[in-house]
C-alpha cells in the first residue's frame, strides 16, 4: 500500500504527459492541411503588394519543411510511441515543431508588413490573431508550448508595426501587443485548468485501481473524488475575475478602434476581429457559467416580469442568423407574465435558439409560449435532423455534440444544453425534450405564471436611453487595472464624454476636488487595491460632493461579493462589458442625474 502511494505522483505525471502527447499528435492531421491552405490564401491576398521573393520564401518553408516534418513526426509517433513513460521525449519534439512553425508564420507577419496600407496590416493581424485563438486550446495542454508559440508568432509583426512611422501602424502594433498579452495570459490560465482536470481524471483512475485491490478504501476514495470535483468547480469560479479582466479591456479597445479604421475592407476586417473576441468571450462565459452553477455561486433573482417582450427581442435578434441559412424563424409569444429570474430565462432561451439555428439546415424554427395550467411552457420547435432516442439523455451532458467529432469550434462547445439543465434545476423549472429523427425536435421549459398584483406590475416597458446625455458629461472611472482604465477612457472620449480616471478612492477624491464642475457619474470597479471596494470609494466621494449616480463594474462571481455589490443599491455591471450595454447604463445614470437636478 505504501509503495503504491509513493509511486502515484510519478505515475500521475506520466499519464498527464501521455494525454498531452496524444492530443498534440492527433492535431497534426488537421494542421498539415489547414496550415498550408490558410498560408496559401494569405499569399494570394498579398501577391500584388509584397515582394514575390518574400512570399515564396515563407511558402516554400511551410510546404517543403514544416509540412513534411509534421507528417514524419506523426508517423514516427504512431510507430514508435511506447507508453506513458516515453511521452516526455515526444513532447520535446512537439516543442521544436511548434516553435519553428510559429516562427515561420511570425516571420511572414514581419516580411509581408505593408506600412502604407492599414487594410493589409489588419488582414495580417486578423490572420495571426485568429491563428493564435485557434492554437489556444491546443497549446494549453502543454504549458511550455505557450511561450514557444505565441511570442514567435506575434512579436515579429508587433516589432515591425511598432517601428513604422505611421500612427495607424503603431495603433495596430498596440492592438497586436494587447492580443499577445491577452492570448498568453488567458492560455496560461486555461493551462492551469486543463492540467488540474487531467490530474483529477487520472488521479481518480489510479484511485480506482487501488480500490480494486483494497475495497475497504472505497468510501474514502469516493469522498476524495467528489471533493476533487468540488475543488475544480470552486477554482473555475474563482478564476472568473482574472479571466474576465483582459477580455473586458480587449473588447473595449476593439470598440474604440472602430472610428480609426477606414477603407473598403478595413471595417469588415475589424468586424471579424470583434467577432473573434466575442466568440472567445462566449467560450469562457460558457465554461465559467457551468462552474458557477456547479459551485452554487449563482443566486436567482426571482420576480414577476412580462415574458412577451423578452422572447420577441430574442426572436428578432436571431432572425437574421436564421434567414442567412434560408430558415424562417417565427415567434408566438402572447401576453404572458411569469415569475422567475429573467436573466437566467433569457440564457435558457438563447441556448435553445442558438442550437436550433446551428443544427437546422432547412425548414423553420418556432419560438412559442403556451399556457399549461399554472405554468407557461416556453417551447422551441425546429425542423432539424432530430435526435435519436438513445441520445436524448446524452445531449444535456457537458461537451456532448452530435455530428461534430472533429470538435469544430464554429459548431459550439457542447455546453449550451448542459447550462440549460443546471439553470432549470436551480430554478426548479421542468424541462422537456422530444425529437424524431429526420423530422425535428422540441425543447421546452415550464415557468410559473404570475398572478394578481405581481402580474399587473410585470409588464413594465424597457427603459429608453438618450445618447445626447453623454455629450460633455464628466465621468469618473475608478479601476486599479491600467488596461481597463485606458480602454474606458478612450471609449468615453469617443462618446464625447470628459473621462477622469483614478486607481483608488484617494486618487479619485483628489481628481474630483481639482475640477471646476462636479462629476456627473461614477464607474467604479468592485475590487480595488488595499482591500478597498468600489462601494467604499463611491461613499468617500459622495461624502464630499453629495449624491452622484454610480455603477459598480465587476468580474467577480463569488456569492458574498455579488450580494454585497447588489445590496449597495448601485447598478451592477459585469465584465467583460459590452460597449453598447455600458452606453445604455451610463445614459441611465446621467438621466438620473438630470432628473435629480
Amino acid at each position: 500500500m505504501n509503495s503504491g502511494a509513493n509511486d502515484q505522483p510519478g505515475k500521475l505525471d506520466q499519464l498527464v504527459r501521455a494525454e498531452q502527447a496524444r492530443i498534440l499528435y492527433a492535431g497534426i492531421r488537421v494542421a498539415v492541411v489547414s496550415g498550408p491552405a490558410s498560408a496559401a490564401v494569405l499569399m494570394a491576398l498579398f501577391w500584388s503588394v509584397v515582394t514575390r521573393g518574400r512570399l515564396l520564401f515563407v511558402g516554400a518553408f511551410i510546404v517543403t519543411v514544416l509540412t513534411p516534418l509534421s507528417l514524419w513526426l506523426y508517423q514516427a509517433y504512431v510507430r514508435g510511441y511506447r507508453g506513458p513513460s516515453d511521452a516526455q521525449r515526444w513532447l520535446k519534439l512537439q516543442e521544436v515543431r511548434f516553435f519553428f512553425a510559429s516562427l515561420a508564420y511570425g516571420s511572414a507577419g514581419a516580411l509581408w508588413f505593408t506600412p502604407d496600407s492599414l487594410t493589409y496590416q489588419l488582414i495580417l493581424f486578423c490572420f495571426l490573431f485568429a491563428l493564435s485563438a485557434t492554437l489556444m486550446q491546443e497549446v494549453a495542454h502543454h504549458r511550455p508550448l505557450i511561450l514557444l508559440t505565441f511570442p514567435p508568432l506575434l512579436l515579429p509583426f508587433i516589432v515591425r508595426a511598432g517601428l513604422a512611422t505611421e500612427t495607424t501602424s503603431r495603433l495596430v502594433a498596440l492592438l497586436a501587443g494587447t492580443g499577445l498579452l491577452y492570448t498568453s495570459a488567458t492560455t496560461l490560465n486555461l493551462s492551469k485548468l486543463i492540467r488540474q482536470a487531467f490530474a483529477h481524471r487520472f488521479n481518480n483512475e489510479i484511485l480506482v485501481e487501488q480500490l480494486q485491490a483494497q475495497k475497504q478504501l472505497a468510501e474514502d476514495a469516493l469522498s476524495a473524488a467528489e471533493e476533487a470535483n468540488r475543488a475544480k468547480s470552486r477554482f473555475l469560479a474563482a478564476a472568473s475575475h482574472d479571466l474576465r479582466q483582459p477580455m473586458h479591456a480587449l473588447g473595449l479597445f476593439v470598440s474604440a478602434l472602430k472610428p480609426h479604421v477606414a477603407g473598403e475592407q478595413g471595417p469588415r476586417i475589424l468586424e471579424r476581429v470583434e467577432s473573434t473576441v466575442r466568440s472567445t468571450e462566449v467560450m469562457f462565459n460558457a465554461m465559467l457559467d457551468v462552474s458557477r452553477l456547479d459551485a452554487g455561486v449563482l443566486v436567482p433573482d426571482v420576480k414577476a416580469f412580462a415574458l412577451g417582450p423578452l422572447l420577441s427581442r430574442l426572436a428578432a435578434e436571431y432572425a437574421p442568423r436564421a434567414e442567412a441559412k434560408g430558415l424562417r424563424l417565427r415567434a408566438r409569444v402572447g401576453a404572458h407574465s411569469v415569475v422567475s429570474d429573467p436573466t437566467l430565462i433569457e440564457r435558457v432561451v438563447r441556448n435553445y435558439l442558438g442550437n436550433a439555428v446551428r443544427y437546422t439546415h432547412r425548414g423553420g424554427i418556432l419560438l412559442a409560449a403556451r399556457r399549461r395550467g399554472t405554468s407557461i411552457s416556453i417551447e422551441l420547435c425546429d425542423t432539424g435532423e432530430g435526435i435519436h432516442r438513445d441520445n436524448l439523455g446524452e445531449v444535456y451532458k457537458e461537451f456532448f455534440q452530435l455530428g461534430n467529432p472533429e470538435r469544430d469550434r464554429t459548431k459550439g462547445l457542447g455546453l449550451g444544453l448542459a447550462i440549460v439543465k443546471r439553470v432549470a434545476q436551480l430554478l426548479d423549472h421542468p424541462i422537456k425534450l422530444s425529437s424524431r429523427v429526420g423530422r425535428g425536435s422540441k425543447f421546452s421549459i415550464e415557468v410559473p405564471v404570475a398572478v394578481g398584483a405581481a402580474e399587473r406590475g410585470a409588464g413594465k416597458p424597457l427603459e429608453q436611453w438618450d445618447e445626447r446625455l453623454l455629450v460633455g458629461a464628466r465621468v469618473l472611472v475608478i479601476d486599479d487595472e491600467a488596461d481597463a482604465r485606458e480602454a474606458l477612457e478612450v471609449l468615453l472620449r469617443q462618446w464625447d464624454c470628459l473621462a477622469l480616471t483614478a486607481d483608488s478612492a484617494r486618487g479619485a477624491l483628489a481628481l474630483a476636488r481639482a475640477q471646476d464642475t462636479p462629476v456627473d457619474a461614477i464607474l467604479a470597479d468592485y475590487r480595488l487595491r488595499e482591500n478597498q471596494t468600489g462601494i467604499e470609494a463611491i461613499a468617500v466621494l459622495q461624502r464630499d460632493f453629495g449624491s452622484i449616480p454610480a455603477a459598480i463594474v465587476t468580474g467577480d462571481t463569488a456569492p458574498d461579493r455579488l450580494k454585497q455589490a447588489t445590496s449597495s443599491g448601485y447598478a451592477l455591471l459585469h465584465k467583460p462589458l459590452d460597449p453598447m450595454r455600458l452606453k445604455a447604463a451610463l445614459c441611465r445614470l446621467l438621466g438620473e442625474r438630470r432628473g435629480g437636478g
